[in-house]
């Protein structure tokens, strides 16, 4: 989703993570590096195996 879209988002869900990124639509496949600690602490969590 695009920044001001996420930021109107977070208006309404104040607690929600927000993570501005500039992968684009490709974001694994060029940042994979950058997600993948936000993805596995987010799972982690909530009770997931990582």
């Amino acid at each position: 989703m695009t920044e001001g879209a996420a930021t109107a988002y977070r208006r309404d869900h104040p607690d929600a993570e927000l993570h501005l990124l500039g992968g684009g639509h490709w974001l694994l496949e060029t940042h994979l590096d950058e997600v993948l600690p936000l993805v596995r602490d987010f799972l982690a969590r909530l009770g997931a195996p990582t």
